[in-house]
């Protein structure tokens, strides 16, 4: 039977189900030049248009072949169309109208997609014959979740020419992004999708802090990024809580399971950290495997101010210690794709089990997109050490940071307390405070009323609090002093006009 569109309808054993470039989702299409042409145009969608996952992240909902269709000529029964997120794009409505959905993604940063889909079907026009059609166009009905060959393409030549020519064949993907020059992955809104977008959270601001972390855990498979992901998104509530929100109180006395001996160590060791640890003993172990690695001054430091933890940088670290040092079978799980495990492991029982299901179910679906995490280069392999060591040796004046630069003024004759600065930055600053210490006397022995003022102020002791003259007990002294000085000198620079 012919269908719609002008293919023939085919049996099973004709169908290619191989995944759509750039994910984990597969989609049985007529093999040969269907498949490859609607592939392709499927990966692009995903990649540049909206991800291949409705927006509630539920079950696949993209679908191929049909063994039956309520139209007889459905091009469903050729393998030669497919749906896309038809939760979210329903039949009828024609885009632009809101109900038809395409009204914005993470990846077109919110704003309408239409734009981009008719982008893709020009660059799917080759020497004037379109390959896919939008039925989002048909007169009746309309269906803007439906891509399928375009007319007149079965047995056309160009259609295998622009296979040869405009679709790679390492990545099943269109050369259309090599010829935008859109190589790079918008690891934000990777971030924050596969996160839930939980609103209000800075993802740009995490990112770092979770490549770091994937990479120092050896989360280096997309099996592994998304047990980490859909562990740490149930614990965090998508990286929207660094601390536990209950204050604790519930821990209290649990001491043979979390080590909370002390009155008061419920509340103080509550959970913190995007994976929630909690307790003293695990607040002393990871504190501890953290100063190991320099990166606090104390073994103690995190059971000193335990607060500390729900800063991210280290809640972050908390993470790499908890699923390498406190669980290191916790990757084995991930590998073998166990959420009940891993949730045992790092909950200690099958709390929120549900959620932690349906975030690994959506992160597995974003496949290969998930590795871009782990494609950036370390930038300290990038630096020249040779020149950045000359560098500091120059700031350092060749030796070692002193606990205080000298000044060098030609009114200095002692190292008295004041007369140096204690880092760059403060030279900085003491380069912008005298510059205005001469604005304001200039302006004083002119006459300027303002800085008039500001002299009499000061030489009354009246120092605004919060200052860093009224901090200083030296240089308030100096200050008032100077400023007694100066009073009686305001004005002596003016003259009056000559009016003979």
């Amino acid at each position: 039977m012919i269908t719609e569109n002008g293919w023939p309808s085919c049996s099973p054993e004709d169908l290619d189900d191989s995944l759509i470039p750039g994910t984990n989702e597969r989609v049985s299409l007529q093999r040969g030049q269907p498949n490859s042409v609607l592939k392709a145009f499927m990966g692009a969608l995903n990649k540049y248009v909206e991800a291949a996952v409705d927006s509630r992240g539920g079950s696949q909902d993209e679908g191929g072949w049909t063994a039956t269709n309520s139209v007889p000529t459905s091009n469903h029964l050729g393998g030669t169309a497919f749906d896309y997120n038809w939760r979210d794009h329903p039949m009828g409505p024609q885009v632009p109208d809101p109900a038809a959905g395409w009204q914005g993604s993470e990846i077109t940063n919110w704003q309408p997609e239409e734009p981009r889909v008719r982008e893709l079907l020009r660059y799917f026009t080759y020497d004037g014959l379109q390959l896919v059609w939008w039925a989002n166009d048909w007169l009746q009905p309309h269906d803007s979740m439906h891509f399928q060959m375009g007319y007149n393409t079965f047995g056309d030549p160009r259609v295998q020419k622009f296979i040869d020519e405009c679709i790679d064949p390492a990545t099943g993907l269109p050369r259309f992004f090599e010829d935008k020059g859109y190589q790079s992955v918008d690891l934000v809104a990777t971030l924050s999708e596969l996160m839930g977008n939980t609103v209000g959270v800075d993802y740009a601001y995490y990112l770092p802090l979770w490549q770091k972390m994937l990479r120092d855990s050896n989360a280096n498979s997309v099996n592994r990024i998304a047990m980490v992901a859909a562990q740490l998104g149930t614990e965090s509530g998508g990286l929207r809580y660094m601390q536990e929100i209950a204050d604790g109180s519930a821990y209290e006395g649990r001491c043979r399971d979390l080590g909370n001996c002390q009155p008061g160590d419920g509340k103080r060791f509550k959970g913190r950290g995007p994976i929630q640890v909690t307790g003293r003993a695990h607040y002393e172990e990871f504190s501890q495997w953290a100063y190991d690695r320099g990166f606090v001054d104390a073994p103690t430091y995190l059971v000193d101010q335990p607060e500390e933890l729900a800063k991210p940088e280290y809640g972050f670290e908390a993470v790499t210690w908890y699923i390498t040092d406190a669980r290191p079978t916790f990757m084995e799980a991930a590998d073998n794709m166990d959420v009940i495990e891993a949730t045992h492991l790092v909950n200690g029982g099958e709390h929120g089990l549900q959620d932690r299901q349906f975030r690994y179910s959506r992160a597995i679906r974003m496949g290969d997109r998930l590795l871009a995490f782990l494609d950036t280069e370390d930038w300290m392999s990038q630096v020249d050490v040779d020149r950045l060591n000359k560098a500091v040796d120059k700031i350092l004046g060749g030796g070692s940071m002193p606990k205080a630069w000298p000044t060098r003024g030609m009114f200095s004759l002692s190292t008295e307390t004041g007369a140096g600065v204690d880092d760059t930055i403060g030279m900085l600053l003491n380069t912008d405070g005298n510059a205005w210490n001469l604005i304001v006397i200039v302006g004083a022995l002119l006459g300027v009323p303002d800085d008039v003022q500001r002299i009499k102020d000061t030489a009354a002791g009246k120092i605004p609090d919060g200052v860093f003259v009224g901090e200083n007990a030296w240089l308030k002294d100096r200050a008032i002093n100077f400023a007694k000085k100066l009073e009686p000198l305001c004005g002596s620079l003016s003259a009056e006009e000559d009016k003979s």
